[in-house]
């Protein structure tokens, strides 16, 4: 399947990264405030093994949003809705090995991987 042109339009994710990554050079505020969205929280921690999940999606100059679209499916695929796998602080890395938990594990792991491949990522 294709992905619609408003994905296929976006710049590649790597070259997103690199934006955001530490250069020395002034930033944006824009920037600024993507930046604050790359790093660790309570809930999202940055992990190699997140990185690692998500490498498939994220090949050299594939678009940001079909990468981000392509991973969203993969959660999709690979992980099973159950209310009883999770409480609200349960790991990540718990969610990864067993392949369940709810919504907001699917949303903290999403971010997880974004954000390992050095990407600003949000939960709102």
């Amino acid at each position: 399947a294709h992905a619609p042109a408003q994905l296929t339009a976006s710049p590649a994710w790597e070259t997103v990264a690199a934006g955001l990554a530490f250069s020395g050079r002034a930033l944006s505020a824009a920037e600024l405030e993507a930046c604050r969205y790359r790093v660790e929280s309570p809930y999202v921690r940055i992990q190699r093994r997140f990185a690692e999940f998500a490498a498939d999606c994220f090949p050299p100059g594939r678009p940001l949003l079909v990468a981000a679209a392509a991973l969203m499916e993969k959660i999709f695929r690979e992980f099973a809705f159950d209310a009883q796998a999770t409480q609200v602080a349960t790991p990540l890395d718990e969610v990864l090995e067993r392949r369940r938990g709810v919504c907001q594990d699917f949303a903290h792991l999403m971010l997880a991987c974004l954000r390992a491949r050095g990407l600003a990522a949000r939960y709102v």
